[in-house]
């Protein structure tokens, strides 16, 4: 099963909306690179795909990174926790810590907002949960829009939104 809603096409207008604002706060942060990756809470990760969008922005090659470090790899690791627990990752690092697993990621910067998940590493992890929580949140904005226009609409189901 997969929301109907929450679609690629979605977060992808989420991050165009976000993306002045976090290319501004890398530059003055001097960061390098934000790794950001949406889930589907609906989706069964046995049997969906349940990443609905991951991207970067800024530095797109990974040797840049500072420390090789892999920004993707964490920010997906960050959204996992996040799938499994229903928590924030920084809640199961400070609230919940025996909610970890042998080799769960140990940084926190995903967010659950309105069961919205989305990990982000390239920042720090209060950083990256600022913009965990802003992809969120405008991703249930535009959901709420989304649904609204088809409350409007004849049919009485929802329906996925024409790409």
């Amino acid at each position: 099963m997969k929301s109907a809603l929450l679609t690629k096409e979605i977060v992808e207008e989420a991050i165009t909306i976000l993306r002045p604002s976090i290319e501004e706060f890398m530059r003055k942060h001097k960061y390098v690179a934000l790794a950001i990756v949406v889930l589907d809470p609906l989706a069964d990760p046995k049997a969906d795909e349940f990443i609905v969008w991951e991207g970067v922005i800024g530095e797109q090659d990974k040797s840049k990174w500072p420390d090789n470090d892999r920004f993707d790899y964490n920010a997906r690791e960050k959204a996992l926790i996040s799938f499994r627990t229903g928590l924030p990752s920084h809640a199961v690092q400070r609230l919940y810590p025996h909610l970890y697993k042998e080799s769960d990621f140990k940084y926190g910067g995903s967010s659950v907002f309105e069961k919205i998940i989305t990990g982000s590493s390239g920042f720090d992890q209060n950083h990256d949960l600022m913009w965990s929580n802003a992809v969120s949140a405008v991703c249930h904005g535009l959901c709420m829009y989304a649904c609204d226009q088809q409350l409007m609409g004849e049919n009485k189901y929802i329906t996925a939104p024409k790409s």
